[in-house]
């Protein structure tokens, strides 16, 4: 009778831890141990009881706590079998199905729950769950409503809505749900920063600081509550108010190193040198082997003017760390501001040979070499730039100078042309090229970058009369046709080439070479009037009255326009000539190709 009595005082007791499952979290639940103990002793008692229900479900439940879920489920079906609506049970199958990533089964299950009882709010977040595992947002979204609504107690629930209503854009619905979850759990920090997150997107930071204000009213000690603060107030510009805070948490907890770092950092920025100083070395006691924070050490003694201390504390970092290359550089120049520039070269290079690619490192070692004089090593890294970054025009430029220095004129001109290629608005370098190619007398190399100059700054008179100059050097007595050609290809767009090509075509009687060069001259400057009057006579001579008459008439206005009484005079004599010969008494019209196509060229201008 007694052994009666025990066995079912043990029952019970088994009962009541297991019968709770999965009510509480697998942290609540009890050791491992004590799991695998309790597994021993229940597959004894089902051998004498194999159709008691309860021992079946028990079973499974510490199955599942040991992450068995195969036998979990295998124990969770014995107790369908023989208790068939137990809805407990299929949330275990549901759970155990969802562990194992069997998401189909696990939501067929935790359904057959909800039909045996339909108010089991874990059912209904379960379903949440795994139909966010589906991707089914808006089906997660109802069956967690449907927890909260039957436990609104539910904070976990609250929490998996707020996070599938982000997903699905409603954001102040999520902000109202995360509050309710941070009610009912206030020390949850993954939600407190989702919440958070949400006020930084939404721009609504007052809303954050006020929450965390209460958060650390109620609790005073909760440090993480009081850095998140802090650094709210830190982004708000509020520096003061942030200072308040993490002076707080100090005071609570004289080691808080982030508190220490974080009031460094700030009195950096105030420029309050001596008491970021005074932090950095509070978190150097409390973490001696914090080479970021001897670095930031290092700096505000830089900034303070204090530059020796600056590269003792730089040298030891970087003799602990010789794998730091930002610490080298940062110590290379501290070597440079305290006039150590062979001691910063020695290091540059060092750290050149770490990090070969380095770009920046390159420009420095160029640069200090060419201030020490020392061309040739300036050189070497210089061109060593210019194969890491070929499109960089300062390099280039840099390049040009340096060999212009050391009489290596064609190296300097190779770069000074790469410069015009890369920046064709670079001033300076078309007047270096355009000088250099002009004294030489390589006009047809020199007049593109006077040209470029003349459109860069039309002011530009010195480019501007070279340019004339240059071009005028192809003189039609000379029958230069090749040099003509050779010009074009350089200088296709210039009206005075196409004007000087025309009149040789002329001399030689070629009417139609003549006329198209007139023609393209007038295409380029169509105000032109000393073209125009050329242009009338050869359409004279090729017997088109419309054409002689036309050209003739915009010779005259541009002349008038300019006021050039000699001109006029003898334009006008040549349209009397040709109205009286051809019958035309004013210009209607003009079927020449050259009138339209300077038609299109005003519209389109």
């Amino acid at each position: 009778m007694a052994s009666t009595q025990i066995f079912k005082f043990f029952y019970i007791v088994l009962f009541a831890i297991f019968a709770i499952f999965p009510s509480i979290t697998y942290a609540e639940d009890p050791s491992l141990k004590v799991s695998r103990s309790n597994i021993q002793q229940l597959k004894k008692i089902i051998q004498s009881r194999p159709h008691d229900p309860n021992l079946h479900f028990n079973l499974a439940n510490n199955y599942w706590k040991l992450g068995q879920y195969e036998k979990s489920i295998e124990h969770y079906n014995e107790t369908l079998k023989i208790q068939p609506f137990d809805a407990e049970a299929h949330t275990g199958i549901g759970f155990a199905y969802g562990k194992i990533g069997l998401t189909k089964e696990a939501i067929h299950h935790y359904h057959e729950a909800l039909k045996i009882n339909p108010d089991d709010p874990k059912a209904h977040y379960r379903l949440g769950y795994e139909f966010i595992n589906t991707g089914e947002l808006k089906k997660a979204r109802t069956y967690f409503e449907g927890a909260t609504n039957l436990d609104p107690y539910f904070a976990l629930a609250f929490k998996e809505l707020a996070y599938v209503t982000v997903k699905l854009k409603d954001t102040e619905n999520a902000i109202k749900y995360y509050k309710q979850s941070l009610k009912l759990d206030r020390n949850d920090e993954n939600t407190h920063r989702e919440l958070l997150e949400l006020y930084e997107q939404t721009g609504k930071i007052g809303q954050a600081i006020g929450q965390y204000e209460e958060i650390i009213r109620i609790d005073p000690k909760n440090f993480s509550a009081r850095h998140t603060l802090a650094n709210l107030y830190t982004k708000e510009g509020r520096e003061k108010d942030a200072v308040r805070h993490y002076r707080i948490a100090i005071k609570f907890n004289p080691n808080d190193q982030k508190a220490h770092k974080a009031l460094a950092d700030l009195h950096t920025q105030s420029g309050k040198l001596a008491s970021a100083i005074k932090h950095f070395k509070e978190v150097i006691r409390i973490n001696p082997k914090d080479p970021e924070t001897y670095s930031k050490l290092a700096r505000v003694y830089d900034l303070q003017g204090n530059r020796s201390k600056a590269i003792h504390i730089y040298e030891s970092i970087v003799k602990a760390h010789p794998e730091d290359l930002k610490t080298h550089q940062r110590l290379a120049v501290a070597y440079e501001k305290n006039h150590r520039r062979m001691d910063a070269l020695r290091l540059y290079e060092k750290i050149s040979l770490l990090d070969p690619s380095n770009s920046s490192l390159h420009r420095k070692l160029g640069r200090l070499y060419e201030k020490s004089g020392k061309t040739n090593q300036a050189l070497n890294h210089y061109k060593i730039l210019a194969r890491l970054n070929p499109e960089d025009t300062k390099t280039h430029r840099k390049l040009g100078a340096l060999y212009a220095t050391k009489d290596e004129t064609q190296k300097s001109l190779r770069h000074y042309n790469v410069v015009t290629r890369l920046d064709p608005n670079d001033v300076s370098a078309h007047r270096i090229l355009a000088n250099y190619y002009g004294k030489k007398g390589e006009s047809l190399k020199a007049a593109p970058h006077y040209r470029e100059l003349v459109r860069l700054d039309p002011n530009f008179a010195l480019a501007y009369n070279e340019l004339r100059q240059e071009t005028g050097k192809f003189s039609i007595i000379e029958n230069p046709i090749g040099r003509y050609n050779n010009a074009l290809k350089i200088l296709p767009n210039d009206p005075d080439l196409h004007f000087k090509i025309a009149l040789y075509f002329f001399i030689v009687d070629d009417l139609n070479k003549t006329l198209k060069h007139f023609n393209k001259s007038i295409r380029l400057q169509p105000k032109e009037g000393k073209t125009h009057y050329f242009t009338g006579l050869i359409h004279h001579l090729m017997g088109n009255g419309v054409g002689a008459v036309n050209h003739m008439k915009r010779a005259e206005e541009s002349f008038v326009k300019k006021k050039q009484v000699k001109s006029i005079a003898d334009v006008r004599k040549h349209l009397r000539v040709y109205q009286n010969q051809y019958g035309i008494s004013g210009i209607k019209g003009d079927g020449s190709s050259l009138a339209r196509a300077t038609h299109q060229q005003k519209k389109y201008n």
